[in-house]
């Protein structure tokens, strides 16, 4: 018996439209970089740094408003909810917002989502749209509307620099926007 195969087919994490929460996602953590420094640099990453995941299966979950499964493929990097550190304990990054973290992520880094073959959607759909998103993904999976609206709204004011860094890794690439 093929043991990856069996594992592959259980956390294949496929959210049809009915579910009330969507399966969780397998995520490794990235080990943080701190083996070989300067003991200056391990403290600052220690302090400033945040681990970032690997999401280990492709991750699929239903959007009824959209009418679409969206797919986010195995081996994708990120770090959660871009949530300050101070505020850890109340609002861990990869805690309740790791599912609007993980989609919204995945669409900031490549201004497109994938569906459920892999083919390009909401290419080139932009910022506001991948905000708009994360709200009502949420919403869909919180149902905690003062949280989901405060990040929401955290997140509108404070997302355009990672949005701006990451086109600004595009254009190092070659990507047209």
């Amino acid at each position: 018996m093929n043991v990856n195969a069996d594992v592959d087919q259980k956390c294949r994490c496929k959210c049809l439209i009915e579910t009330v929460y969507p399966d969780m996602p397998v995520l490794k953590p990235v080990p943080i970089g701190t083996k070989g420094r300067p003991w200056f640099k391990k403290i600052r990453r220690w302090l400033f740094g945040v681990r970032k995941w690997e999401l280990v299966f492709d991750y699929y979950i239903y959007l009824p408003w959209l009418e679409k499964e969206i797919k986010v493929p195995g081996g994708f990097i990120f770090d959660g909810a871009s949530v300050p550190k101070p505020l850890w304990p109340l609002l861990n990054p990869t805690g309740i917002l790791l599912i609007p973290g993980l989609l919204h992520d995945y669409g900031y880094k490549y201004n497109c989502w994938l569906d459920e073959d892999g083919n390009k959607i909401f290419d080139k759909a932009g910022q506001k749209f991948f905000d708009q998103q994360f709200g009502k993904v949420a919403m869909y999976v919180n149902d905690m509307k003062f949280l989901d609206r405060n990040a929401f709204y955290a997140l509108r004011l404070f997302g355009f620099k990672a949005w701006n860094d990451h086109r600004k890794e595009d254009k190092k690439l070659g990507v047209t926007k």
